[in-house]
């Protein structure tokens, strides 16, 4: 597994190598989990294979954007590393979103393809000919569909990895205008690291969660395959926690307490809380007994994703989300920028590797969401007590970071 200064240092880096470095090492060792039983790191990586060739011929280059409208599945999986082969940046859309919002993504992104799972689009063309015709196989393609190809400009192509887009993650809040957090591979790639290291994450768990490469990509996804674990492709954390015997799961509280009550609280598991703050009854209703270990944290969609969550074996007080990740400095500052005392509320700020280079295409809005030295202006309320444990009260009324909008 590659640490973190080697992460950090190697300027070439891409996502997709840690994939191609996996199947080296364990052909046959499983990548993920499925209801059909999985696939193991030496076919997924001819999936990824199979769809860049897909891609390519496809009119997708080196610098476009590939946006994914998709519910979790193999294939968008595989169609998401397939882009990042072809250094394109992919931009992950649930398929659930209503019809306004995806669009008003599209046009944000200005995408070179837009591929739907399952085809939806009245204008989209189905693939399977020309899957047939480069011999892709239908367990990779299914109900896809492409629209047609956009003349879009591609981005500059190949630049190092703390420069290089791999994700445009759609950020869509009430009454605003859509932005797109442009996420590095070197940031993705080091935040992955830093979960699964404190995570204690190995090649024997099965890691599941919601949204693979929206919410789940920073928490769920690219932790496991970092660590070789195996990644839990199902259609909710219920069916992951029960069908698939997950050893990790990570979801927020509403739909981790199913989960919880379909599996019991004597499961050897982790159950990750995501976002904060907790919600108490649930924590109260099952931590101090049983095998299930709670894991609550805080994540940001532009801050890596994760910044901060309770480690295994190390208490924290009730409802804090732990301490930060190693390398991820807070503050917390007043209105006028100043730091407040332990225990005093006021908006986080977050700097580190993993966070955003910026809003895709909007100058304006970056600009605003960053305050004196980097630290990411998260719009959030929060506080930490003397030994530095995080805790979150709520959004603030008027973030200073939307002043963009």
């Amino acid at each position: 597994m590659p640490g973190l200064s080697e992460l950090l240092a190697d300027q070439g880096l891409r996502l997709h190598h840690r994939l191609a470095s996996l199947a080296r090492e364990a052909p046959e060792a499983p990548a993920l989990v499925t209801e059909t039983g999985g696939m193991t790191r030496i076919g997924l990586q001819r999936h990824v294979a199979a769809a860049r060739a897909l891609l390519t011929g496809l009119g997708v280059r080196p610098g476009d954007r590939v946006m994914l409208v998709q519910e979790g599945s193999v294939a968008a999986i595989a169609l998401a590393f397939g882009a990042l082969t072809l250094d394109a940046a992919v931009v992950p859309v649930e398929a659930m979103r209503p019809a306004w919002e995806i669009a008003a993504l599209r046009a944000l992104c200005d995408p070179r393809l837009v591929l739907h799972f399952p085809a939806s689009s009245p204008e989209a063309t189905a693939l399977a000919a020309a899957a047939q015709a480069r011999e892709v196989s239908d367990d990779l393609l299914g109900t896809i569909a492409a629209e047609a190809l956009h003349d879009s400009a591609p981005d500059e192509a190949g630049l190092p990895a703390g420069r290089q887009a791999a994700f445009l993650m759609p950020v869509m809040r009430d009454g605003a205008r859509p932005l797109a957090a442009v996420l590095t591979h070197r940031g993705l790639a080091w935040n992955a690291a830093l979960v699964a290291q404190e995570r204690g994450l190995t090649a024997a768990d099965r890691v599941g969660g919601v949204d693979l490469l929206t919410s789940g990509l920073g928490t769920v996804l690219l932790p496991a395959l970092h660590a070789g674990a195996a990644v839990v492709v199902a259609r909710d954390v219920v069916a992951a926690a029960t069908n698939h015997a997950a050893t990790v799961l990570h979801a927020p509280p509403a739909l981790l307490s199913r989960a919880i009550e379909a599996v019991g609280l004597d499961a050897p598991r982790i159950m990750g809380l995501a976002g904060a703050p907790a919600d108490a009854a649930l924590t109260a209703s099952f931590e101090p007994g049983g095998g299930v270990r709670l894991a609550r944290g805080y994540e940001h969609p532009e801050a890596g994703p994760c910044v901060a969550f309770v480690r295994a074996g190390r208490p924290v007080p009730a409802l804090s989300a732990g301490p930060p990740l190693p390398g991820v400095e807070l503050r917390i500052v007043d209105p006028a920028g100043n730091a407040v005392a332990p225990g005093e509320p006021g908006e986080l700020l977050v700097r580190g590797a993993g966070v955003m280079a910026g809003y895709f295409r909007d100058a304006a809005a970056t600009a605003a969401a960053f305050a004196a030295g980097r630290f990411l202006r998260t719009g959030d309320l929060a506080s930490r007590d003397l030994e530095g444990n995080l805790y979150l009260h709520g959004r603030m009324e008027a973030p200073a970071l939307r002043a963009g909008e």
